[in-house]
């Protein structure tokens, strides 16, 4: 047979092949080897080009081997370069073969297609290694935990398993504190500690940005769970290079009933979302009340549009009241969802959405609302009182905020001294530099700015320290006397109305309820009082009815 017939063979019946068929490529092999007396093909593999010319080799195998003794004479392939290192095939002749120059070029086709063959062999390891796997952290991706699923729910046994979803907490903080590759590296180090507890096919994955999935056999909750309170993460050698890593997550124990992985990933995916947001825990389990919670939100959700647009969010005006004077000193405008004559919480659906800028939207309906009522007022001829309006820290991305606010009160011909702006703390650095700006240019346009719910979180005294608040609204839970602590929260209560008096702000405690309590704010210094001692939140109609009659008896 002619050598151009063997080699055209041997191609053609390679090409036939599947990439991953191993014993059918070493039958063509064998059939094509025996044909042109090839007693050894090996391969020299190289890790990168340069590698290979400066002859460091990174491994050398047998890739064929009649069981004949070679020669010492071999022909060598010249090989395409490919993705992940370069290779070199080597061909053997069996001992005292002497080949031909027809002989010498059949063998040469014969390596060449092989070496072209592994070339393409190593871009398909290539494609699939980019396909399932996310390659800044080198672990699996959600394309690959989703084929993990299928595959466990073909086999009809997905129910062993639980299916996770974690957002890992506070990861802008850390990064602006460590930086970006440290970060990387801890983040990494995190999910090693998770994958310590798992074996295949249970699958780590990374979804994008600090989320991350799993699926792990149920027995190996717990100890997952752990984790996901918090451990400490060491990521250099000197003692202060440790920082704590936890995470909020969903966590969904699969029944049989679920057949696809998007369902698995939702369930879990909402549940997380839950905790985070309505619950603040570390993690929830997927449960009838997840369920109903979860359906409550996607309703939420699909009606806000209509909602906002035929003005279904309402304020309701709690007063603030001077301890001093018992007069009406302002009041704040609280949000309230009437729909269909039944008026919804804020508990219900602000947790909703502030998962999304869709709280921006609330914010700014409420100041319009507020600004419509006071103008309204103001040209009855009422005595009107500064109203406080909350804003979101997710208006804190919005460097024009100061400036549309500004631009809304100035359409109701109001004076900015009419509104008070009311954020909540920060806990991140970054958020707490954005919102220094937004209140120093809210100030320069002539607008008092409040800290609402101070004294719950951990950013409150350096909050105080670097940004020149006007007012300081103290966190009802210091007035909580079945609470563990109390007499040290108000001791600590104390001494916040006094650094709020060195720092020239007004202050206002919430949630008074009861005589004593009112009394007790005045004896150790509160200036206000926001409670239901007073009045509860109230719709403007009745309101109005107060900026009447703004006198309260304080006995």
């Amino acid at each position: 047979m002619d050598w151009k017939d063997t080699v055209f063979d041997f191609l053609e019946e390679l090409i036939k092949l599947p990439p991953n068929d191993e014993p059918g490529e070493k039958a063509v092999i064998r059939k094509a080897a025996d044909a042109l007396n090839i007693a050894v093909v090996d391969i020299v593999e190289y890790a990168s080009a340069s590698d290979e010319v400066e002859g460091r080799e990174f491994s050398q195998y047998v890739f064929y081997d009649c069981g004949k003794e070679k020669g010492e004479l071999a022909i060598t392939s010249t090989n395409p370069r490919v993705i992940g290192g370069s290779f070199t095939y080597r061909a053997f002749p069996v001992k005292d073969t002497m080949w031909t120059i027809e002989d010498m070029k059949a063998v040469s086709a014969f390596i060449h297609i092989l070496s072209l063959r592994k070339g393409i062999l190593k871009i398909y390891e290539r494609l699939d290694y980019l396909t399932y796997h996310d390659i800044t952290f080198g672990m699996h991706n959600i394309v690959y935990g989703e084929r993990v699923m299928r595959q466990l729910i073909n086999q009809k046994c997905i129910d062993n398993y639980a299916s996770v979803f974690m957002n890992f907490r506070n990861m802008t903080e850390i990064n602006e504190n460590l930086g970006r590759d440290i970060t990387t590296g801890v983040m990494q180090l995190y999910c090693a500690e998770f994958e310590k507890i798992i074996t295949p096919p249970e699958c780590l994955w990374r979804i994008g940005g600090d989320n991350f999935g799993a699926l792990i056999r149920k027995e190996h909750v717990e100890k997952f769970t752990e984790l996901i309170k918090g451990v400490d993460i060491r990521y250099g050698d000197r003692p202060r290079d440790v920082v704590r890593m936890s995470a909020c997550a969903g966590i969904y124990m699969i029944d049989t009933k679920e057949t696809t992985s998007d369902a698995l990933i939702d369930h879990c995916s909402q549940t997380m979302l839950i905790a985070r947001y309505a619950k603040r825990t570390s993690f929830l389990f997927y449960d009838e009340e997840t369920i109903k919670l979860s359906e409550h939100s996607k309703s939420m959700e699909a009606h806000f549009e209509e909602a906002l647009g035929k003005g279904e969010f309402i304020a309701y005006y709690q007063p603030k009241v001077s301890l001093a004077t018992g007069l009406l000193s302002g009041a704040e405008a609280l949000c309230r969802w009437k729909r269909d004559d039944e008026l919804i919480p804020p508990a219900a659906f602000i947790p909703v959405f502030e998962r999304s800028k869709r709280i921006c939207e609330i914010d700014f309906a409420m100041l319009k609302t507020v600004c419509s009522d006071l103008a309204r007022w103001k040209a009855e001829g009422y005595s009107i009182v500064p109203v406080s309006v909350n804003f979101s820290r997710k208006h804190l991305s919005n460097c024009a905020l100061a400036q549309d606010i500004l631009s809304i009160v100035k359409k109701y011909d109001l004076d900015p001294e009419n509104i008070i702006i009311e954020f909540t703390e920060t806990t991140s650095e970054q958020d707490q530099k954005r919102l220094k700006e937004t209140v120093e240019n809210l100030k320069k346009m002539g607008f008092r700015v409040s800290v609402d719910d101070f004294g719950i979180g951990y950013s409150s005294l350096s909050m105080i320290r670097d940004i020149h608040f006007d007012e300081l609204k103290i966190d009802k839970s210091f007035l909580d006397t079945d609470g563990e602590n109390y007499e040290r929260k108000l001791v600590l209560m104390k001494h916040v109305l006094g650094l709020a008096e060195e720092f020239n702000m007004s202050t206002i405690a919430e949630g008074a309820e009861t005589i004593e309590q009112v009394k007790l704010l005045d004896k150790i210094g509160c200036k206000q009082v926001q409670g239901y001692y007073f009045d509860k939140p109230m719709p403007p109609e009745l309101f109005e009815n107060r900026l009447k009659k703004p006198k309260y008896e304080l006995n």
